[in-house]
């Protein structure tokens, strides 16, 4: 058999074999036909599945508060707890300072709790107290001037001489000198209080004094009114 006619045969046989197997595969594709009177459900193309790294999840650094401080770490922590030498020893006072100013601060509150207990018997407050007695002692006071001189009275000294004077202890008389100001006088009712009063601030003063020498009452005095002084300088700072 010539070549030519074997090349053709080989060629058809392919050919044959082939068509077969096209036609099964289009059967297979080609959706069946459904029964008469049923529809048939259309196809649905499941959505595509996204992209993990379309959405990122968002930064823990943005979500945290603005204002919230970073941990301190050791080496923060460490220079906080450190303060310079000379500034710890000046702000801290000596033991015998410290335990001059325990001494100071225990008798001034035992000075005011027995004036206290010693002015009940005469229906007298520690204020109304400090009023009688400078009245006593310098009549014809301003109301500026007492309270100038007064310490437990000195924020409320108009509404205390007020009340004084209704009380019938105290009176207010114009000034010869100043039309405007108002001068504090004790009336005989009051007169009788404050020299009561002052009797009993006397016998704490004696107990409290009666014991030093002139030299060191002297020394005290003068030592408290430096004391004063500092303390002055510390409130106008």
């Amino acid at each position: 058999m010539p070549y030519c006619q074997v090349r053709e045969n080989a060629r058809m046989n392919r050919k044959a074999v082939a068509k077969p197997q096209g036609a099964a595969l289009r059967r297979a594709a080609k959706p069946s036909a459904a029964p008469r009177g049923q529809s048939v459900a259309p196809k649905v193309t499941p959505p595509r599945a996204r992209s993990r790294t379309a959405v990122q999840a968002p930064d823990a650094r943005a979500l945290a508060p603005a204002s919230r401080a970073a941990a301190p770490t050791s080496r923060t922590r460490g220079a906080a707890s450190r303060s310079p030498a000379g500034a710890t020893q000046a702000a801290l006072p000596s033991a015998l300072g410290v335990q001059t100013w325990l001494s100071v601060v225990r008798a001034y509150n035992l000075c005011t709790a027995t004036l206290t207990e010693r002015l009940a018997p005469l229906n007298l407050s520690l204020a109304e107290h400090e009023v009688l007695v400078n009245l006593l002692r310098l009549p014809g006071l301003t109301q500026q001037q007492l309270a100038e001189r007064c310490f437990v009275a000195k924020s409320g000294i108009s509404m205390l001489v007020t009340r004084m004077e209704g009380a019938g202890w105290v009176v207010r008389t114009p000034s010869e000198v100043d039309a405007r100001a108002r001068l504090l006088h004790l009336t005989t009712k009051g007169f009788a209080l404050a020299e009561a009063a002052y009797a009993i601030q006397g016998e704490v003063v004696t107990a409290m004094t009666g014991r030093f020498s002139d030299e060191e009452l002297r020394f005290v005095d003068t030592a408290m009114t430096h004391v004063a002084s500092a303390l002055e300088a510390m409130k106008r700072a």
